[in-house]
This record gives structure tokens, sequence and C-alpha cells, in this order.
């Protein structure tokens, strides 16, 4: 008789109805382990935790075996792929929005048991235990030979009980240092924020309506005071970049450069790198961290291809430092988390045209810095690799109803930017609901990533803005009517004045005009009328809005599909994007948005400990 941990063996006797009596062998060596709240000292009465992990040094703890009744031997000679000498026991409660971590007050305790492959050998000096908190943060304790057999070896085939020290907050959350080495680096969930390097959210005043806020973020990347996204477990970061003719390159966020909270002075790219470098090289730590930066084109009157050739020669020239030696690194689809250990990513995010730089600088071709992308895309990675990127940010506002035929408001929809409606007249697309229509891209990204077995690269973008009314949020577009006649002294146009409009439906489509026509045709029939479309080619798409509405109506959603990718999925999500990452919740004067800032980046970091890991060597 068979069941999942023991084996059970007897003999019945023909003829006889008697009970047979077996005698069962443990299949599995089994860890008892016992978790404590925190100390009556600790600041935190209670912590969130995700999971429990047990991690051996030198051999696998789970994988495939072989058990023969008669001999009663083990044969551990299959091999499984991924990483095998990691057990994780998930503590998450529920489904989907309704899911929670195990809360964990002070004085109470949590009993987990993990079901380990019955080695002869498995030392406990070897072995270690990872309590997993919500927001990433990780505490560790390595096993000693109390509770074994005496000799440092655990019985095999029996039960081992482990007691936890009462938790405490750690400084720095360091879930890196549990990812085995020899795992692929582009096996790992990266929890990561877009456009970065924006500080603290500080809003003198405030309207949902008509506020365009562009600094998405609540903490800093890697300096300033208290906490930082790296602290936090974030492990991707975008900053734009501005640049000159004069070469600078400054960190831009919202409609200026960026301030060094510390030295009060402009920040520059070799500000975010030494910071950068500062946590991933922690003096007189071991090196465990890796993290990768995405650098992001700012118009600041130069082009993108001027721009490129200013940001490699900043990266080269500060990686030409000595001190800065084999920071950067090309990261490829072979790249070990054993080699991404202290080192820097660099990706350039490219338009088409720009500047391809050399190794060790990493970067997108294609990627530009639309805000409009209705459509999963396929881009050149390094030149020689396939990234997928899911990038729509501007996107309707559902909680604003304005005038009809008044920056595009929509019955059912709210407000929506110009080019969706533009999009859909002319047959684009087939939908003004672009949350929905992101909620659907972000499904089809996560079912193209299971399919996909975590052979490519993938960027899941979660971040945006809800547009407001505001030319430059909702974008807009400009014609006139244009008449010509012909006269003694040759042909003259008689135009009206300029018309702006913030909905594609309101162009005019009759009146007698004899075509659309951007400028003056060459050879124009007397009396001829045509509508001059589009009048301003310089229109403004919108590049602005209300990202706190965006993340409350969105990350909701966007939580539960993360959700359920971790509890079913069992494979990589890549890098996942996102604003708010830290905060749970942010506040613009007197209005407040619950933005899942901690809940969705610890989502993402908890994926890489509930299933195999592809290694280097499978």
């Amino acid at each position: 008789m068979l069941s999942r941990t023991h084996v059970g063996k007897g003999t019945w006797t023909a003829g006889t109805d008697k009970n047979v009596e077996l005698l069962f062998t443990p299949l599995v060596t089994v860890l008892d382990v016992v978790v404590n709240g925190p100390d009556e000292n600790e600041s935190v009465s209670s912590f969130n935790i995700v999971s429990i992990s047990v991690r051996s040094e030198t051999e696998d703890i789970v994988g495939k075996f072989k058990y023969n009744i008669e001999s009663r031997a083990f044969d551990f000679s299959e091999q499984s792929e991924g990483d095998n000498r990691i057990a994780t026991v998930s503590c998450v409660q529920g489904e989907g929005s309704s899911s929670l971590p195990t809360t964990l007050g002070r004085g109470e305790k949590l009993n987990v048991k993990f079901f380990l492959l019955p080695k002869e050998n498995l030392r406990a000096e070897d072995l270690s235990v990872s309590v997993f908190m919500e927001g990433g943060y990780v505490r560790t304790q390595h096993l000693s030979v109390t509770g074994t057999t005496g000799d440092g070896i655990l019985a095999s085939g029996k039960i081992t009980r482990i007691i936890t020290p009462k938790l405490s907050m750690p400084e720095t959350n360091n879930w890196m240092s549990l990812i085995g080495d020899d795992v692929l680096f582009s096996q790992l969930s990266l929890p990561g924020t877009k456009q970065s390097y924006t500080g603290s959210m500080d809003v003198s005043s405030f309207d949902p309506t008509s506020s365009i806020i562009r600094k998405y973020q609540d903490l800093y990347v890697a300096t300033g005071s208290g906490t930082t996204q790296f602290d936090a477990g974030i492990r991707a970061f975008d900053v734009d970049i501005e640049s000159d003719r004069s070469g600078k390159t400054e960190v831009y966020s919202g409609t200026s450069v960026v301030n060094n909270p510390i030295t009060g002075r402009t920040m520059t790219l070799d500000d975010v790198l030494n910071a950068l470098k500062g946590k991933v090289q922690p003096e007189n730590e071991e090196a465990t961290e890796g993290v990768v930066l995405f650098l992001t084109f700012v118009n600041n009157n130069v082009d993108s291809k001027v721009w490129s050739q200013n940001v490699i020669r900043a990266l080269e020239e500060w990686n030409q430092n000595p001190e800065n030696s084999d920071v950067l690194r090309q990261l490829t689809t072979s790249t070990t988390m054993e080699q991404m250990r202290g080192k820097i990513a660099v990706v350039m995010n490219l338009s088409s045209g720009d500047e391809i730089p050399n190794s060790p600088i990493n970067y997108i071709e294609g990627m530009g810095t639309g805000r409009q992308s209705i459509e999963i895309r396929s881009l050149n990675y390094n030149g020689n690799a396939t990234v997928y990127v899911q990038n729509l940010m501007q996107v309707n506002n559902p909680t604003i109803t304005s005038d009809p035929g008044t920056f595009g408001w929509r019955q059912g929809v709210g407000l929506v930017p110009y080019y969706i409606t533009e999009d859909v007249a002319t047959g684009v697309s087939q939908s003004l609901d672009l949350i929905e229509t992101k909620k659907d891209l972000m499904n089809q990204m996560i079912e193209q990533i299971r399919n996909d077995g975590g052979q490519s690269l993938f960027i899941n973008d979660l971040s945006g803005f809800c547009v407001v009314e505001d030319a430059a949020s909702t974008g807009s577009s400009g014609y006139r009517v244009q008449r010509y006649s012909s006269g003694w002294f040759g042909g003259w146009n008689v135009t009206t004045r300029e018309q702006r409009i913030y909905d594609y439906q309101d162009l005019p489509s009759s009146g007698g005009y004899d075509f659309f026509q951007e400028t003056t045709p060459s050879d124009p029939s007397d009396n001829a009328t045509w509508l001059q479309f589009p009048y301003n080619t310089d229109r403004d798409k919108g590049n602005g809005g209300n990202p706190g509405a965006f993340a409350e109506l969105f990350h909701e959603e966007a939580t539960n599909a993360i959700s359920a990718l971790v509890e079913n999925g069992r494979v990589p999500m890549g890098i996942v994007l996102m604003n708010f990452a830290g905060s749970d919740v942010v506040q613009f004067v007197n209005v407040t948005y619950k933005v899942q800032g901690i809940r969705l980046p610890g989502l993402v970091m908890s994926n890489n400990f509930l299933f195999e890991l592809k290694t280097a060597n499978n």
C-alpha cells in the first residue's frame, strides 16, 4: 500500500477473512518547523507570512526517487529539472483578491511541515530555514545539530523539529540570497518600478479631475533616508534620463530634473549607478543581490540618437573607473544568479536609429517612449534575442463625467484619450475602455509566459495613468476649413480659424467639403473647399494624468492575476514594472488611493520560491 509519505507491506493468506497487518516504512524525511511571532520589544506587533522555505547548500532535498518495496532501497538517480535544493510552503490563504498571507502576532507560533527526500547524508549544517514576509522581507536561520541524531545528520525517514527565533524586521530585503548560484537569472520573477527615481510624493495641491501627476513613486531607488525601493525588494528600475548637446546625463521626473536628496545638487546617471552599486555591493557584507536598470529617453531639444551617444559615453566612463570595474554586466538568457551577484545590468531603451552600445551595456531596439501601445510587442534584445513587452500606460478615466464633446467623454467609459477615439473610428481598435484593454494585454502576456516555459524575456508593465481634463493629458488635434478662389491676381484661400477637438467623432463629417487635405492641394479647382486635417501636426497625444486613480482601479485586478499565476502557473513571470512599489496607499492632499504597492511586488518575489527554477545545468 502506497501513500504520499509511507509505504505499507503485509501478507494476506488466501481463504481467510482476517485483517492484513501492514508494516509501514516512511518514504520521506520530515522537517517540522515552528516559526515564532515578533518579540515584545519589536516595533511591529505582527508580521504577514507569505511562505516558508528550506534550502540545502549541497544536496537535492526535493525531486523524484524510486523505492524498492522488497529490498527497501531508495534510488535517487533520476534527475529532476530545476533547482531542487529548495522546498517552499505557501502561507497565503484564499484565492484572488480575497487571498491573504498568514498573520503571526506576538506570542503566536506557526507550525509548517516539510516532506524532504529521505537521504541518509542530509546534514543539518547544510540546511537553512527562511521566512518570507509580505513586502518581500526575508529572515533566514541556519540549522545546527540540535534535534538531530547527534552527528549532525538528519534522521532519514523521521521527523526533526526546528524552532526559529522570534521574528524581527530586517533593514534590507536580500531575497536573492536564497536563490541558488546556478539558477538562470532569466528564470527569476523581478518586481520593478516605472520612472523609478522620483522620490517623495509631495503634492501641494491636487484636483483628481484635472491635475497631472507625473511623479509616480513614494520611495527613492537606493538613496535618501529611511526605506528605499531596493530595501523593499525591488530589483528592476526604470529611470528617465535627460541629456543635451553638452553631454550631461541627468535624472528627470515629471517636468524637471531631480535633486539628489543627499547632496542637494542635480542627480546624475553616475549618482544612480553609485547608489545601486552601494546596495548590491554593501561594505563588509557578501554580495548576494543583482539589479536591472532601464534607461529611458527624455526629449530636451536633442534627438534620441544624440541622447543615446551621450548616455553610452557616460556609462563607458563610469565603467572605466577602476573602482567600478566588473560592476556592469551583460545579461543574456544563459547568465546565472552567481554571475549577477553584486552586478548591475544596464538596459538602454532605444528608438529606431539610436546608437547601439557594446558590451557590457544591454539594449532593447524600438522600445521608444510612447504611452499608447495597445498590443504586445516583440522587440530585439541585444541584437540576438527576443523580449516581449506590454506597456500600455495612457488609459481612460471612468471616474470623470464631462459634457459630451468635451475632452473625449464617452458614455460608459468616462474620459478617454484622443488617440483611442481615432483608433476606434479608423478600425485600429474595437474598444474605448483602455483599462479593460490593459487587463486583456496583461492576461495575454501571462498566458504567453505560461506557454513559453521560460525560454524568452518578458516585461509586463503594470504602470499607467488615467487621463484628466487637460489637453496635455487627453491629447487633441486641430482642423480648419479652407476654400480656394481664383481672381485677377491668382488663387487665394479663405480659411476659418483653427478648431480643437479631443474626440475624433467631433471632426466634421459633412458640410459640402470636397476632400480632406492636410496641406493646400497643388492644383485646386475654383471654389474648391476642403477640411485641412490635422491642422496642427505637432499635436500632443498626452503624457500624464492621474496614476493614483489608475493604480486603484487596475492594481487589484493585477494582484488577482499575478496571485493566480503564482499559485497555479509555476512559471517565471519576467520583469513586472509598476507604480507605487513599496506603498500600500498614496495620498494626494485629501484624496487617498489604495495601490497594492506592498502586496503586488511581494507576490512577484514569492513566485521565485514556489517551483523549480531552471539552472545552467539543465
